[in-house]
């Protein structure tokens, strides 16, 4: 006797179906931008290549030590660091009313945790010089303190440690800092004053 099993639909259909499905839906309920508040056709990810776009790039020509723009000037920015720091980069300013802070300020008061891979994968893309690239262990994010991991429900120094971490093959070593004390926002402070407000707080 014959079976009526149901036949499986070919595999090409099914995906042409989420295909349409995806596409119809992006129509009626486009992805927001959460940084400018525009549809997102195309991009994947939470922020639209516009805004990735207006980043303020730091200029060249750059110090080789700190990455902060010279001018064409001896460094007086390097005088900050710690003399074990060899390297420090950033990839744009993070200037009052400029994409580069309405993104940082999306992952950590927004709640936009997922916006760490996309903030990762452009951070790769800095040069860092050849021996810290050769011998980089270990990526160790900054502790929150504990009232503002319970406010945000996450620290986005662990986010983007471990999205880095990901692109760069190497671990996560999240137990090596403690913070002791806790310290005001350093949002409206200068380099000097930075220093000065997280000294000893690890």
């Amino acid at each position: 006797m014959a079976s009526h099993r149901p036949v499986a639909p070919p595999i090409k259909l099914i995906q042409g179906a989420v295909h349409t499905g995806t596409e119809l839906l992006e129509v009626l309920l486009p992805r927001i931008c959460v940084v400018c508040g525009h549809a997102m056709r195309v991009e994947r990810g939470r922020i639209c290549e516009g805004c990735w776009a207006q980043l303020p790039l730091l200029p060249s020509p750059r110090c080789d030590r700190c990455g902060h723009p010279t001018h064409g000037a001896a460094c007086t920015w390097c005088a900050l660091l710690p003399p074990y720091v060899r390297a420090a980069r950033s990839l744009c300013w993070e200037r009052a009313e400029t994409t580069a802070q309405s993104i940082v300020h999306a992952l950590k008061y927004g709640g936009w945790s997922a916006i760490a891979d996309e903030m990762a994968s452009r951070m790769t893309t800095i040069d860092w010089p050849t021996d810290v690239r050769r011998e980089r262990t270990a990526l160790v994010p900054v502790p929150l303190a504990s009232t503002r991991r319970r406010e945000r429900g996450f620290n986005q120094s662990e986010l983007l440690a471990r999205a880095l971490a990901r692109h760069w093959s190497i671990p996560v070593w999240g137990n090596v800092l403690t913070r002791v004390r806790h310290t005001p926002s350093q949002t409206q402070l200068t380099p000097i004053d930075r220093l000065r407000n997280v000294s000893g707080a690890f």
